[in-house]
C-alpha cells in the first residue's frame, strides 16, 4: 500500500475504530474515559507514538537533504523532527504519565494541571501552539486541496513547495480534524462539555489532535518515500494524476 493509498484510507479506518470502541464502552462512562480518553488511553498513546514516528521520518529526510546539500529543506524538517520530539514529551507529560513520578512543588503550583509539561503552565501556552497547528492544517490539509482540484496545481510556486507542501492527496486526516473540531465547538455552544458526557467530550477533544498528527505523519512519510527512490538534487515533479 502506498503512504497516498494509507493516507486516504488509514485515518476513516482509525475514525472507525475509535467510533466503534467508545460506543462499545458507552454504556460505562468511567471505562471511556480509562480506556479512550485518559493520559494513558488509546488517544493520548497513539498520539505519542505517532509523533515519535513523524519526528524519526522527519529525521531521516533532514539527514538526507543535508547530505544532498539542500540545508534549508535540513534544517526546516530538523526543526519538524524537534517540534514532533517536543509534543510527544508533552504529550507524556514527560513520561510522567506511564512512570507515576510526582510532579516537582515548583512546577506544579506553576501548571494548571499539576503535571510535568509546559503546555499547561497557562491557557495561553495550551491553546496557541493548538491554534497554530489548526491554522496549519486547515491551510495545507483542506483549503489547498480544495484549490487544487479547481486548479490542478500541486503546490505554491515558491522555492522548495514540491517538498515541504503536503501533497493535496493527503486530505482525509486534515478534514477528519477539522470536522472534529467543528463538531467539538457544537458540543462547547450547547454546553454539553461537563457533566455526564464529559468522558465523550475529553474523548473527541483529544481525537482532534491525534487526526491532526495524523496528517503531519502521512505528509512526512510521503516526502520520505520520494526521497529515498528519488535523489533530491535530481528530483523533478511528476505529473499529477486526480484519480
Amino acid at each position: 500500500m502506498t503512504v497516498l493509498q494509507l493516507s486516504r484510507r488509514g485515518p476513516l479506518y482509525l475514525l472507525g475504530v475509535l467510533l466503534a470502541a467508545t460506543l462499545a464502552l458507552s454504556p460505562w462512562p468511567s471505562a471511556v474515559y480509562a480506556v479512550i480518553a485518559s493520559e494513558a488511553g488509546v488517544v493520548e498513546v497513539l498520539t505519542f507514538l505517532l509523533a515519535l514516528l513523524g519526528a524519526a521520518a522527519a529525521g531521516r529526510v533532514a539527514w538526507r537533504c543535508a547530505a544532498d546539500r539542500r540545508l534549508g529543506l535540513a534544517v526546516w524538517f530538523g526543526l519538524f523532527a524537534a517540534g514532533l520530539i517536543v509534543l510527544a514529551g508533552e504529550e507524556a507529560s514527560w513520561g510522567q504519565h506511564w512512570l507515576r513520578f510526582a510532579t516537582p512543588e515548583d512546577w506544579a503550583q506553576a501548571n494548571l494541571q499539576g503535571e510535568t509539561n509546559f503546555h499547561n503552565a497557562s491557557l495561553a501556552t495550551e491553546r496557541i501552539p493548538k491554534t497554530l497547528l489548526s491554522i496549519a492544517v486547515l491551510l495545507t490539509g483542506v483549503l489547498w486541496p480544495l484549490f487544487y482540484r479547481r486548479t490542478g496545481r500541486l503546490h505554491p510556486p515558491l522555492p522548495g513547495a514540491d517538498v515541504i507542501w503536503p501533497d493535496p492527496r493527503l486530505a482525509t486526516a486534515a478534514v477528519i480534524a477539522l470536522a472534529l473540531r467543528l463538531c467539538e465547538r457544537v458540543w462547547v455552544w450547547l454546553d454539553f462539555e461537563d457533566g455526564v458526557l464529559r468522558p465523550w467530550y475529553v474523548a473527541h477533544k483529544e481525537s482532534i489532535e491525534l487526526f491532526m498528527i495524523v496528517f503531519v505523519l502521512t505528509h512526512l512519510l510521503h516526502v520520505h518515500a520520494r526521497i529515498v527512490s528519488r535523489p533530491l538534487a535530481n528530483e523533478a515533479l511528476a505529473p499529477i494524476s486526480t484519480g
